[in-house]
């Protein structure tokens, strides 16, 4: 099995970490070289990535190309996208992260990934708009909301570490509760219908950002009627 590997950016550093510990023998693909191999796994720049796809195909058609990134499409029958639902930085653990695989469905390439001890699930052809949006909206959402929360805990005068405790631990459990639960399980003032208190926390956040104050209060109206439904939408 001949396993090719672009990219050094976070998701091929990580990747190749991961192949090096689990015993996978791999060689570093670079731009305009031979690719000889039954797998390329393309960790590369969105922006890059059709050329790349093109040059690859031109040289050898059978070899099963696997991108990272679901936001340039499938151009070529040997074309799959494997997807990290997840934040991939150079130091994350792959073995702990679950993919979703987009492509026709291919057993020799389910075969090679598994071979490759890789966590993934067949998701269908392409990704859907609302497949990337509940992405973005748990993942980058979630990002900007903890900085934005562990900002407004060191104004308040909370250390770092005190702060990334705090917000670790609500996530973590709110995390566990909301996904065995449902919308039962949501928790705070707009679950328990305390507008006074809301009505507060609004105007707090509109004397540091009117637009974030703004985005508070929509999201504090989505959640009572969520509870009051007892659906999301």
């Amino acid at each position: 099995m001949k396993v090719l590997v672009a990219g050094s950016g976070k998701v091929g550093t990580a990747l190749k970490s991961f192949f090096n510990g689990s015993g996978i023998s791999f060689k570093e693909y670079l731009k305009d070289s031979e690719p000889d191999g039954d797998i390329i796994f393309l960790a590369i720049s969105d922006f890059v990535v059709a050329q790349a796809v093109k040059d690859i195909t031109s040289k050898n058609s059978l070899i099963k190309i696997v991108q990272f990134t679901p936001a340039i499409e499938i151009a070529h029958e040997n074309q799959f996208i494997l997807h990290p639902y997840a934040s991939i930085t150079k130091e994350t653990d792959i073995s702990e992260i679950f993919f979703s695989l987009w492509g026709k469905q291919d057993t020799v390439l389910e075969t090679i990934l598994d071979h490759c001890r890789l966590n993934f699930f067949y998701a269908g052809f392409s990704p859907t708009p609302g497949y990337h949006t509940s992405a973005v909206i748990s993942g980058n959402f979630t990002q900007y909301f903890v900085l934005a929360a562990k900002k407004i805990l060191k104004d308040e005068g909370f250390s770092d570490e005190q702060s990334s405790k705090l917000i670790k631990q609500l996530i973590l459990t709110s995390i566990d509760n909301s996904l065995s639960g449902g919308v039962e399980k949501i928790t705070g003032p707009a679950s328990r219908g305390d507008d006074v208190t809301i009505e507060k926390e609004t105007a707090f956040l509109e004397l540091k950002n009117k637009e974030m104050s703004n985005i508070f209060m929509q999201i504090n109206k989505l959640i009572s009627e969520a509870v009051k439904s007892g659906d999301i939408f």
